[in-house]
């Protein structure tokens, strides 16, 4: 019963990637203090970057094991089906026009294998586009 209310729940909020598209597409960050309180412009894109990465796992077989928020940028630790573990980090996003397309050191997000959760160091770096973290995080080596 729980699994049919869970993906009716998937299906009354549509696609996830469209939603955070619509949201946060082309918002420019003037946000620039030294917190970033509850209720800010900031802590509204984590959660709602947090709940992307959450349902795109969901969606490759991933599990999200760690996602932290840190000042006006996000990061964490997935793990996929095949047990890699991988660490991403999108930020420092103020001063910037969000666009879930751009990919790149300055504007995507940063993808890299790791050891452990607590492995910021890994692998080598790569980049992808917000829009395209489904078909980027199961190709990162």
């Amino acid at each position: 019963m729980l699994l049919i209310r869970y993906i009716i729940g998937i299906n009354k909020r549509g696609n996830t990637m469209q939603t955070f598209k619509r949201k946060w597409q082309g918002v420019f960050f003037t946000e620039s203090g030294t917190t970033m309180p509850r209720g800010s412009m900031g802590m509204s894109l984590a959660h709602s970057f947090h709940n992307l990465m959450k349902r795109v796992c969901a969606k490759i077989g991933a599990k999200v094991l760690v996602q932290k928020t840190g000042h006006y940028y996000v990061y964490g630790y997935i793990q996929r089906a095949d047990g890699q573990i991988i660490y991403y980090n999108y930020g420092d996003f103020r001063g910037m026009h969000i666009d879930v397309d751009a990919t790149g050191a300055m504007d995507g997000v940063l993808l890299r294998t790791a050891t452990s959760i607590k492995d910021s160091h890994g692998g080598l770096n790569n980049f992808s586009s917000i829009s395209d973290l489904e078909n980027r995080i199961p190709t990162i080596r």
